[in-house]
């Protein structure tokens, strides 16, 4: 049986790293990456690299250090902005960028899609 190289203790960033794939200029549509993390989550995790960690937005950064162009959803725009702006701050690239929906409406679904 073949042994995968990747395991639980891996960041977003290893793993998009270590997919190997070109990226550059590749759309990624993103949910939960507004998303905060409770304060069980916070302790499970040995970093914290700002308020606006979560699984999605650990994710859309990691696709942004590889220059993919992510659009990230949020049901919140302030939010949305919030997690934008940590991302460009923190990566140096602006390829991000957030748009509204709320996966809990249907209607909000169909207001989306024209825009994406």
């Amino acid at each position: 049986m073949a042994t995968s190289m990747f395991h639980g203790k891996l960041t977003a960033l290893e793993v998009v790293q270590g997919l190997n794939v070109k990226l550059n200029g590749k759309v990624v549509l993103i949910t939960g990456a507004t998303s905060a993390m409770n304060s069980e989550s916070i302790k499970n995790f040995k970093r914290i690299l700002s308020p606006y960690q979560s699984i999605g937005s650990e994710t859309a950064r990691a696709l942004v250090s590889v220059n993919a162009h992510v659009i990230i959803t949020a049901r919140d725009m302030n939010k949305g902005a919030q997690v934008v702006e940590d991302i460009q701050k923190s990566t140096g690239n602006n390829n991000v960028e957030a748009m509204e929906m709320d996966l809990t409406s249907l209607q909000s679904l169909r207001n989306f899609l024209p825009q994406f």
